[in-house]
Formats: C-alpha cells, sequence, structure tokens
C-alpha cells in the first residue's frame, strides 16, 4: 500500500484540493514533447526521447489534456478520469518510481 503524503506529491507538482493530489501536468510526467505550427498543429514530437509521428503525439496529447489524474489522500489510491488504461498505469509507475527515488535520498 501506498502511504504518500501531500506534501511528497507537491514535489512533483501535484496542487491539494479537498484531500486529493492533483496532476496538472501529465505530458511532462508521460514524457512527450512537441513543437507546434502558429496554427496548433503538431510540426514535431518525441516521446521519451524518441522521434514519434505528429498524428500518434495528437492522440496522446489529445487523451492526456481531457483526463484528471489525482491521488486521494484519505484512501491512498490513484483515480484517473483518462480512457486509456495503459496511459493511465504508466503515469502512475511513473510517480511511483519518482515517489521512491525521493524517499531513497
Amino acid at each position: 500500500m501506498r502511504n504518500y503524503t501531500a506534501t511528497e506529491l507537491k514535489r512533483l507538482g501535484g496542487n491539494l484540493v479537498d484531500g486529493r493530489v492533483y496532476f496538472s501536468d501529465l505530458e511532462v510526467i508521460y514524457g512527450i514533447s512537441y513543437s507546434t505550427y502558429k496554427t496548433g498543429a503538431i510540426s514535431s514530437a518525441t516521446l521519451r526521447g524518441e522521434s514519434i509521428s505528429n498524428s500518434r503525439a495528437r492522440g496522446i496529447v489529445n487523451t492526456l489534456s481531457t483526463g484528471k489524474l489525482y491521488f486521494d489522500l484519505a484512501t491512498q489510491e490513484f483515480t484517473s478520469t483518462i480512457n486509456n488504461s495503459e496511459v493511465v498505469e504508466y503515469l502512475i509507475a511513473k510517480i511511483d518510481r519518482v515517489m521512491d527515488k525521493l524517499r531513497a535520498q
């Protein structure tokens, strides 16, 4: 079972609201980086350092921007409204790995 505190999760960029820590910078956590044209269309993108197609990047960005991820401090569980379980699992695993590293310091 996780035993995370609001202070720890806020160090990762979370925002505490009513007993939940919301993560708003999901693109950074997921590891996607992209540039856009003036129109807003993606001109180039990488996922964790590897080049990816613009259409794949748009799909990932849309998935991340339409959902939320938060950690409930009372239940010590993550909850998400993101409609892609693979993305959610990666985000949670990444947060867990970073928390492990922070606690090991």
